[in-house]
């Protein structure tokens, strides 16, 4: 509920200076696509582009078919809105890893074996590497869901950080 606040929040506040602006939002550890699917609704149409990196094949394919359905995706970018998702299967970490081990549970991915069920190695890469596949440089808002991975989402965004393209970063700390 505190992201999709802060999402309606710098919104509203970035097109009150400019209303032609766009808000970039990603979303680590997207698991169904709820926070990216809200910001389009609260947002003005035509106003988000969003990046949401989940790693479970599962969730990622319920959220493809929530993006087509509501129109968000770059082949339906033409639809009653034109905001834009942009999806890409991945788990995100530091910038050594490249697969990631761990567990799925009632709140998706862990990164460690707590879970309800083992899964198999997940593709990884760091957000500084994701952030190549954005449109643009600056992001807005990046919300991070990582159920045990906070440490290295952070490792893997240092450029980025340096580089102050980064509006707000949250990071939900759990105890998974």
């Amino acid at each position: 509920m505190a992201v999709l606040n802060l999402v309606h929040r710098l919104g509203h506040s970035l097109f009150r200076t400019d209303p032609s602006q766009v808000f970039r939002y990603v979303q680590i550890g997207a698991a169904l696509g709820g926070c990216v699917l809200a910001a389009a609704a609260i947002l003005p149409a035509r106003r988000l582009h969003a990046l949401a990196l989940e790693p479970l094949a599962a969730h990622a394919g319920v959220i493809r078919q929530s993006l087509v359905a509501n129109g968000l995706t770059a082949s339906t970018g033409m639809a009653a809105n034109a905001s834009r998702v942009l999806l890409r299967q991945v788990a995100v970490g530091d910038e050594k890893t490249k697969t990631m081990r761990g567990s799925r549970g009632h709140f998706g991915f862990a990164s460690h074996f707590g879970g309800d069920e083992r899964v198999p190695n997940v593709l990884s890469s760091s957000l500084d590497r994701q952030l190549q596949f954005y449109p643009g440089r600056y992001v807005d808002l990046v919300s991070a869901f990582v159920n045990g991975a906070e440490l290295g989402v952070l490792r893997g965004s240092v450029l980025a950080l340096q580089e102050r393209r980064i509006g707000c970063f949250v990071i939900n700390i759990s105890n998974l």
